[in-house]
């Protein structure tokens, strides 16, 4: 055993450092992540979701079922207390679990919605816009950038009547309530 040179221990302000270094990588990973995430579709999303919701369901079984064990194994007393670290770890896992349900809902509710809008936007304008460049095949049914911009100005200008209706409208409800309260 002579000639060999034991490497030195990192202290503990070393470990600490770099498990500080450690936790900002992370950081700095899950901030990309979600940028990416916030760049894709909601269905995208949801599918990248998958995976979280299956560790976090996993790790709240796990928490109970220790729990419930230790629970069988004590015999059920019903003055015994509950250990609170058991109990907040089950929590998180809880709250963890309802977070990813709650985020998969959001996008799958965004992703319902955008469908709902194509369909309309389809129904109202059925027709593509042609394509002016050269080569491309066209669709007899394609309506030139003159129309589209004809239709587009049209809906606004019924977006802006409605609008001004409703304002009207919100206008003589104001002033029948401070009449009324008079």
């Amino acid at each position: 055993m002579v000639g060999i040179q034991q490497l030195p221990q990192p202290t503990h302000q070393q470990q600490i450092q770099q498990q500080f270094v450690q936790q900002q990588q992370q950081q700095q990973q899950q901030q990309q992540q979600q940028q990416q995430m916030d760049q894709m579709d909601p269905i995208s999303k949801v599918r990248l979701m998958l995976p979280q919701l299956k560790e976090s369901l996993n790790r709240l079984y796990s928490e109970s079922s220790t729990m419930l064990n230790s629970n069988f194994q004590d015999g059920f007393e019903l003055v015994k207390p509950v250990d609170p670290s058991a109990s907040n770890r089950i929590e998180k896992s809880l709250e963890k679990f309802h977070s990813v349900c709650d985020a998969m809902e959001v996008n799958l509710k965004l992703s319902m919605e955008v469908l709902v809008h194509y369909t309309e936007s389809r129904r109202y304008v059925a027709r593509n816009v042609a394509d002016m460049t050269a080569g491309s095949t066209q669709a007899a049914d394609a309506l030139t950038y003159q129309q589209y911009a004809s239709v587009v100005k049209s809906q606004a200008e019924y977006a802006k009547e409605i609008k001004d209706l409703i304002n009207a409208c919100a206008k003589k409800v104001n002033k029948h309530l401070s009449v009324t309260h008079e």
